[in-house]
Formats: C-alpha cells, sequence, structure tokens
C-alpha cells in the first residue's frame, strides 16, 4: 500500500514522502526508510507527522 508522510525540518518546515506501508493487527503503520534520508533524521528530531493512506479495499 501507499501512502504520503508529512515530517517537520530542521528550520520547522513541512516536507512530504510517497512511502510504502503496512500495517500490524493492532493498527500500527509499519515503513522502512533510510537512516541517510531527510525523512529519518526529521522523525529522529521530531516525531510529530502527518499520514494520508488513500486505500480502497475491493477485496469486500
Amino acid at each position: 500500500m501507499l501512502g504520503n508522510i508529512a515530517t517537520v525540518s530542521n528550520d520547522n518546515k513541512s516536507e512530504s514522502a510517497l512511502i510504502g506501508f503496512s500495517e500490524t493487527d493492532d493498527l500500527y503503520i509499519i515503513f522502512g526508510t533510510d537512516s541517510k534520508s531527510r525523512k529519518y533524521e526529521n522523525l529522529v528530531k521530531n516525531s510529530s507527522i502527518a499520514f494520508v493512506s488513500n486505500c480502497i479495499d475491493d477485496h469486500e
């Protein structure tokens, strides 16, 4: 599944990135990122995020 995560940069600007993600049975969102990415650096310094997913469940 794809989603969009917005983080906060060092200069308090929003930065948004498309990510692939999954979720656990408890509805925790899981995604991977490189430890050299801006997203990773932003999350280490400020864990506040916005997350948007446009998932359509066509298995009903």
